[in-house]
């Protein structure tokens, strides 16, 4: 790519190369502006503490601050600490699970979004993980909160383009992580019929994804407290409120036959602490449906 392609021509481009660390002629860089060094270890130090929860271990906020400033140039506390929220705001935008403890603050550095990105693409393992426990006890309801807006899937889908890993299609394709999320689902409905005073309602609910297969296009068989059938597919992320999540062909046109009775069951923040929203009826309908995969066929 060529500088007049950039906005700004030759000074623009070299502008934005000396706020990603690189060392540009005739380009000062604000002494204040956190190093290439700097901003690496404090990513290193906040996906370290990510790691050690995702484990199951519990960490010491206040000490790793103090041994991450050692290896800094003066920076605060609160310094230290604003980079953190910044680090969880890039994830939250790109619908990613973040540090509980460190809300997402913007303002965020051109250098420190690089760097998590590539953090992200080059370890998205971390990202895919079950928690330690996969949720032995769930509660007795569902947390049902309020769908995002459109608003919201449109950033996170224009964040998520620095990053190399289309992880709705992980979560689609991560079989374990799936089955975890329809199994907490599943053991919530249950639970809440019971609580209902229906017994019976609860026996009934069946798991047909795993009893029948993957192909009748929604996982669980329920009811609701009037005994009318529901028909839920569970989509499970890692992520937050606004990752996107695939459905297939299939699952649409149950959607739409079903219309009255079919749901989606959004489970997200699945390792942290899960909670759900829900869609109701047609999906064509409940979502905005972009092309993602087609199957092909020589003419």
């Amino acid at each position: 790519m060529h500088h007049s392609e950039l906005n700004g021509g030759r000074k623009g481009a070299a502008g934005h190369l000396a706020r990603l660390g690189f060392q540009v002629d005739q380009i000062a860089v604000d002494p204040k502006d956190w190093s290439y060094a700097e901003v690496a270890a404090t990513v290193e130090d906040y996906f370290e503490m990510l790691g050690d929860v995702l484990a199951g271990r519990s960490i010491n906020k206040s000490k790793h601050n103090e041994m991450l400033r050692e290896r800094l140039n003066n920076r605060s506390t609160a310094s230290v600490e604003l980079k953190h929220q910044n680090i969880s705001a890039i994830l939250d935008r790109q619908g990613l699970m973040w540090l509980t403890g460190y809300a997402p603050r913007g303002n965020v550095q051109l250098l420190l979004r690089a760097v998590v990105n590539d953090w992200v693409s080059d370890r998205p393992e971390m990202f895919m993980s079950l928690p330690p426990d996969t949720h032995k006890a769930p509660p007795s309801m569902l947390p049902l909160v309020a769908p995002p807006t459109a608003k919201a899937f449109r950033e996170t889908q224009r964040e998520r383009r620095g990053i190399k890993v289309d992880f709705g299609e992980r979560d689609a394709r991560n079989r374990q992580l799936g089955q975890a999320g329809e199994q907490w689902v599943l053991t919530i409905l249950k639970a809440n019929l019971l609580r209902l005073g229906r017994p019976d309602l609860a026996d009934a609910v069946r798991w047909v994804s795993q009893e029948k297969g993957d192909g009748l296009g929604y996982d669980i068989e329920a009811y609701d407290s009037e005994a009318r059938p529901l028909y839920i597919e569970v989509k499970t992320t890692n992520g937050g409120i606004a990752a996107p999540f695939l459905v297939t062909a299939n699952e649409v046109a149950v959607s739409k036959e079903e219309a009255d009775h079919y749901v989606i069951y959004r489970v997200f923040d699945f390792a942290k602490e899960p909670k759900v929203y829900v869609l109701k009826g047609p999906v064509d309908v409940s979502c905005e449906l972009t092309p993602h995969l087609w199957r092909a066929f020589p003419k």
